[in-house]
């Protein structure tokens, strides 16, 4: 199977940088995604738990692209977010758009200025296909 990737983008500001890491977690997802289905009939070094699982977080990855790009959540609660799926390793891409503050590993301190609660229980939720009701 042939896949194509575009991966020497020339990412221009945030908003391109987030675009293209929304299109690579997509793409991620589709593969790992593919390899757990197909990966039982040939021989993988990988188990079909561990591409089912990596498959769902890298679609949790292209969701919080998803509420960035649609304006949602902020700057902050992206990077955060990423964080608490295990993708921000993948921030390196967008590393000179991003303030220092945000890209380092402290904590950020200060008071926040937008409500990622309700989001971060979206995210961390089990893949059961139910949705929560708005009160």
């Amino acid at each position: 199977m042939w896949m194509c990737y575009v991966t020497e983008i020339e990412v221009m500001d945030l908003k391109s940088g987030v675009e293209s890491l929304h299109q690579l977690f997509s793409n991620l997802e589709f593969d790992a995604s593919h390899e757990a289905i197909y990966g039982a009939v040939r021989p993988s070094p990988y188990s079909s738990e561990f591409c089912t699982e990596l498959a769902r977080k890298y679609e949790k990855g292209v969701e919080i692209c998803d509420l960035y790009l649609k304006n949602q959540i902020c700057l902050y609660g992206f990077v955060s977010l990423l964080k608490v799926v295990e993708l921000d390793g993948y921030l390196i891409r967008i590393k000179k758009f991003l303030p220092s503050v945000l890209y380092g590993k402290e904590e950020h301190n200060e008071g926040d200025t937008c409500s990622n609660e309700d989001i971060d229980a979206d995210i961390n939720d089990p893949e059961d296909g139910s949705s929560k009701s708005q009160t």
